[in-house]
């Protein structure tokens, strides 16, 4: 079978309010890029969005958004015969190293500031997880974690609550409606005193929730500060809101921990 394989670009933007569409755009391809980025690149196109795409995959794409028909091409570079499988066996990853329990209350102190009692709080999680677990067993249940778990999780979850106690985060579910949505970002935007702009018609209901908050970062990519979301396997999502600065201090101690 023969598979064509090439360059999707990029070569037009709607004339209205692009940003919205950029975020559908962003997430039918699954680009790892952040929406204010993308948008910066696709001023003005064409933008080259991904090498070695297959045009079966672009055929696809536009028979499921038709609304990108007309802002992309696909120019063909290579083909190929479908090959047979490679019979040479992969070595097995290598184990994730042991975490390092001391970088959360780092992270506490460099959020709530040292001497908070956020920050006090994820220093006793992190020098006995499991006595904090047994102190703090009602709040873990309502994560449906009824057992301890592993020692990073549990601390984890700690920062999350002790952040959430203290004003500097909220906790929303994936399921949660717009007016939720806003209701708590506007808490968080307004606890940085920085007048941070917030309309509910930027907010497309047929986006998800983490489009929202591309489109947010979006808007506010002159302003210095970010909408960062913890990262946790959870159905619920963790909201902060930082300074840019901050959020580079914090993805320094833990890279993969602040999305």
């Amino acid at each position: 079978m023969e598979i064509l394989y090439g360059d999707l670009y990029l070569i037009g933007l709607p004339q209205e309010d692009p940003l919205p569409w950029l975020a559908m755009l962003r997430r039918a391809l699954a680009l790892n890029v952040p929406l204010s980025q993308l948008a910066q690149q696709a001023q003005p196109p064409p933008l080259l969005l991904l090498a070695r795409y297959q045009r079966r995959d672009f055929k696809r794409l536009l028979a499921a958004h038709p609304e990108l028909r007309g802002y992309l091409t696909f120019k063909t570079r290579a083909r190929y015969l479908f090959g047979f499988r490679s019979g040479q066996e992969s070595r097995p990853p290598a184990p994730d190293p042991l975490p390092d329990l001391s970088v959360v209350p780092q992270l506490a102190a460099l959020i709530a500031g040292k001497d908070s009692p956020t920050a006090q709080a994820l220093a006793h999680c992190a020098r006995d997880p499991e006595g904090y677990f047994a102190l703090h067993r009602a709040r873990y249940r309502e994560r449906n974690r009824p057992n301890p778990g592993p020692a990073e999780e549990i601390c984890l979850l700690a920062l999350a609550d002790q952040l959430i106690e203290a004003g500097l985060a909220c906790d929303l579910d994936w399921k949660a409606e717009k007016e939720d949505f806003l209701y708590f970002v506007q808490k968080l935007a307004a606890g940085q005193g920085a007048g941070l702009p917030l309309r509910p018609d930027w907010l497309d209901e047929t986006l998800d929730r983490a489009d929202w908050i591309e489109l947010l970062n979006a808007r506010w990519a002159d302003s210095g500060f970010y909408l960062a979301e913890l990262a946790m396997n959870n159905d619920s999502f963790t909201l902060l809101c930082l300074s840019q600065d901050l959020l580079a201090r914090l993805r320094s101690l833990a890279p993969r921990l602040f999305y």
